[in-house]
C-alpha cells in the first residue's frame, strides 16, 4: 500500500519571460522523517522550475502514482508486524478503509432514467438492484469457491470478497474488477496505489454540508481550528448516516482470519442499523 506517515510542502521561485516572480510549490512524502519529505519535496520544486525555465512542457502528472494526501487514522498490522490495512481521511474529510489484499469492489448503478423508469412501469424492465443481485448470483455460479458479502449503498452495491486475498496489481484482480462493474477510475486507482479502498463514513454534502475548509496536512494553527470546527460538525451529523447496509452472504461462507478482521472493521464504522439513511 502506499500509505504515507509524513508530508511537507515546499517552493521555489522563477520568472517568467515577463519578468514576473511567483512560486512554484510541490506536496511531497516520506515514511521515513519529515526531514525527508522536504528534502524530496524541495527537489521536485526544483525539477519543476528547472522545466519552466527552460521552456519544457510538464510531463503528465498523475496523483494516483503516488501516495494519497491523507492523514492516517489507524494503522492494521498483522501478527509479523507488516502493514495490512489503514483508515485514513480523505480530501473531503471521509474515512476511507485502505487494504493491501482484501478486495473492495463497487458497483455503482446511477441515477435511474425516465426511459427505463417508464419502461420498469410498463413491466417491460426490472428493477436495478435486483437485477444486479441476480447478475452477481449468476457471476458466483460461474466460479465455484468464490464468495462475498454484499452491501447496498447509497447509489448501489458494494461487495467484500471474503474467500481469498488479492494482489491488487496483478491483471488478473484488474479483469474481475472490471467483470463485475467496478468504475474504472477505482480499478485504475487500486492499481496505481496497490490497495483496494472502502469509505467508511459519508460524504458530507449528502448530509448538506459542505467540505472541509482545508485539506491535510493543516500548517498553520488556523487552518487546524478551522478543520476541527468543521469535524465537529461532520462526527454530530454522521450519527444519523451510514454508508452501506449489509444484505447477504453469497457463495463461500468460510471467511479466513485476516479478511474476518477486515470485516469486522469494516461493519464497525460503516454499517447502517437499518434507520440511519445511506450516504
Amino acid at each position: 500500500m502506499k500509505i504515507a506517515k509524513y508530508w511537507a510542502r515546499e517552493s521555489t521561485k522563477v520568472r517568467d519571460g515577463n519578468g514576473r516572480e511567483f512560486d512554484i510549490a510541490c506536496w511531497r512524502s516520506s515514511n521515513e522523517s519529515p526531514a525527508q519529505a522536504r528534502s524530496a519535496a524541495a527537489e521536485a520544486a526544483r525539477k519543476i522550475a528547472g522545466r519552466f525555465i527552460n521552456r519544457e512542457r510538464p510531463g503528465a502528472y498523475q496523483y494516483s502514482d503516488r501516495p494519497l494526501r491523507e492523514e492516517i487514522i489507524e494503522e492494521i498490522r498483522d501478527g509479523g508486524g507488516k502493514l495490512t490495512a489503514a483508515i485514513t481521511r480523505n480530501a473531503y474529510g471521509a474515512l476511507v478503509l485502505n487494504t493491501d489484499r482484501v478486495m473492495f469492489v463497487d458497483i455503482d448503478l446511477g441515477p435511474e432514467g425516465l426511459l427505463h423508469r417508464i419502461k420498469r412501469m410498463l413491466g417491460l424492465a426490472g428493477d436495478r438492484a435486483e437485477e444486479t443481485m441476480q447478475f452477481l448470483r449468476d457471476w458466483l455460479k460461474e466460479r465455484g469457491g468464490w464468495g462475498f458479502r454484499v452491501y447496498r449503498t447509497c447509489n448501489g452495491f458494494r461487495l467484500l470478497v471474503t474467500h481469498a486475498e488479492f494482489d491488487p496489481t496483478r491483471q488478473e484482480t484488474m479483469d474481475v474488477l472490471q467483470s463485475l462493474g467496478s468504475d474504472a477510475l477505482y480499478i485504475k486507482l487500486c492499481k496505481a496505489q496497490e490497495s483496494f479502498r472502502a469509505r467508511l463514513s459519508p460524504k458530507p454534502w449528502r448530509m448538506e454540508l459542505e467540505n472541509p475548509p482545508n485539506r491535510y496536512p493543516r500548517l498553520e494553527r488556523e487552518e487546524e481550528d478551522n478543520f476541527i470546527r468543521w469535524l465537529k460538525q461532520y462526527e454530530s451529523r454522521i450519527k444519523n448516516f451510514a454508508v452501506c447496509r449489509f444484505i447477504e452472504h453469497l457463495g463461500y461462507e468460510r471467511i479466513s482470519g485476516n479478511i474476518d478482521r477486515i470485516v469486522k472493521l469494516h461493519d464497525r464504522y460503516s454499517l447502517s442499523d437499518g434507520a440511519r439513511e445511506l450516504a
